[in-house]
C-alpha cells in the first residue's frame, strides 16, 4: 500500500456497491440538478448524528459544510474565520495543506507536538501572555 497523499488503495475500493450506486444515479431524473451549497442534507444529518454519538459533539446538520477535501476546508476556514495578520498556530509536523492560512496573508507559528500534549500547554501560555 503506498503511503502517499492522494493515492488510494484501489484493491480495497468497494467496486460492487459503487457500481450499484452508479447504475441508480444514471436513472435518477435529477442527477445533474444543483443541491444545497453546504452538501447533501442527508449526509450532513448522518455526520451530525455520528459526531454526537462517537465524539460527544453537539452539532446539527446546518452546522456542517461538505467540501471537496482538506485543502478546500482549510481555505474556507482561513477565509471565514481568520483576519489578515491574525496569528494561526499550526502543528508541525502537521497537515501539509495548512499553508492555506499563510497563502491568505495569515501569520503562522509552527509548533512542535508531542505525545504528552506539551504543544497545547505552550499555546495556552502564549495566548495568556499576549
Amino acid at each position: 500500500m503506498p503511503f502517499r497523499t492522494g493515492v488510494p488503495d484501489i484493491a480495497a475500493f468497494p467496486l460492487s456497491p459503487w457500481d450499484r450506486f452508479a447504475r441508480r444515479l444514471r436513472t435518477h431524473p435529477y442527477r445533474f440538478a444543483y443541491e444545497d451549497i453546504a452538501g447533501l442534507q442527508r449526509l450532513r444529518s448522518v455526520l451530525a448524528d455520528h459526531l454526537r454519538q462517537f465524539r460527544a459533539l453537539r452539532a446539527s446538520a446546518d452546522q456542517i459544510v461538505i467540501v471537496e477535501g482538506p485543502q478546500s476546508a482549510l481555505v474556507l476556514i482561513a477565509q471565514a474565520l481568520v483576519d489578515p495578520g491574525d496569528p494561526a498556530v499550526l502543528e508541525d509536523p502537521g497537515c501539509p495543506f495548512a499553508i492555506a492560512f499563510e497563502a491568505r496573508g495569515r501569520a503562522s507559528c509552527r509548533s512542535r507536538s508531542t505525545s504528552t500534549g506539551s504543544t497545547r500547554r505552550r499555546r495556552r501560555r502564549r495566548a495568556r501572555a499576549s
